[in-house]
């Protein structure tokens, strides 16, 4: 399906999602959801994985594609990418422990090096040996220590603006937070989530009022957890310009060049340190690309994967 078809479809659900729930609610963020995985022909499914339960999206069958989301997101940011993504795949989209739907265990670590054991649990789990492996921001991190750590895992690296390394010229979240522990990306109103959410594009993707309400809400009720796992993410964080050089597998780095979450500065440090990387930088694009050039991202991630077949 087109973006412009699946955004009419998404257009309607909204509207049909806004009559069934009446106001901003988790009912109404449940129920959007779940309209955009029927749009996208995306099944929703759960797997128990030590102490914490996995609840993840797939769809297709073929050679495993894992897409990793960012900080504070969900599996949901990968949603309308997948539909424009071609058949003989099999995409499977986690919200990673801590987020969305997935477990959180109010003692647990949420750091980097905490994530990567369940990550590969996970994977181990669902017979998942090899993979394509596509990180957004925080997943981006997250999939290139991943990759460090099982390169036989990991046939292609896909970073869409990924943090882990030091920015040369720090994004104005990154400053607030080294500079004054503002961390400007967990929102305590729905004011300050409209921000971050109006930052994190050039062109913003359509979501009326109730549905970015919902998204608001969702966020602050939850604010002392992600503030936990913020600071453990941060606190505990290892450079990755350590392990880059090693990172031999194709690799395929997105960045929009007005990202003001991080700056597009850091692309410059992945392409030094990894061998083996496609750069690509869009201008007026924001921090998620796959969310604001949706079809042009899944063109050029579906154009990189296929000319790596998993052997």
């Amino acid at each position: 399906m087109s973006f412009a078809g699946y955004r009419c479809l998404s257009a309607a659900a909204l509207a049909l999602s806004l009559l069934f729930a009446g106001c901003a609610s988790q009912g109404t963020l449940d129920s959007f959801y779940s309209l955009e995985r029927t749009l996208a022909g995306v099944s929703e499914k759960s797997l128990q994985v030590g102490d914490h339960n996995w609840v993840y999206a797939e769809k297709g069958e073929g050679e495993p594609v894992l897409l990793l989301h960012g900080f504070g997101a969900s599996k949901e940011v990968w949603m309308r990418m997948v539909a424009d993504m071609p058949r003989g795949y099999r995409y499977i989209m986690p919200d990673l422990p801590g987020f969305g739907r997935s477990s959180y265990v109010p003692d647990a670590n949420y750091d980097i090096p905490s994530q990567v054991p369940r990550l590969e649990a996970f994977a181990s789990a669902l017979g998942l040996s090899r993979v394509h492996l596509l990180g957004n921001s925080m997943g981006g991190n997250l999939a290139a220590v991943y990759a460090a750590a099982y390169p036989q895992r990991v046939a292609t690296l896909g970073l869409f603006a990924p943090s882990g390394v030091t920015q040369p010229n720090p994004s104005p979240y990154t400053r607030a937070y080294l500079e004054n522990g503002n961390p400007k990306l967990i929102a305590r109103s729905r004011e300050e989530y409209r921000q971050i959410f109006n930052d994190a594009f050039v062109d913003p993707p359509y979501a009326p009022d109730f549905l970015l309400n919902s998204l608001a809400d969702a966020q602050v009720a939850r604010r002392a957890d992600y503030l936990r796992m913020y600071q453990q993410f941060w606190g505990q964080r290892k450079p990755l310009e350590p392990v880059l050089p090693g990172l031999t597998m194709p690799a395929l780095l997105l960045w929009g060049d007005q990202d003001k979450i991080l700056d597009v500065s850091a692309a410059q440090v992945f392409k030094q340190g990894l061998p083996n990387v496609e750069t690509v930088i869009w201008p007026n694009v924001g921090h998620a690309p796959m969310l604001e050039k949706t079809a042009d991202s899944a063109r050029l991630y579906a154009g990189f994967i296929a000319r790596y077949p998993i052997r």
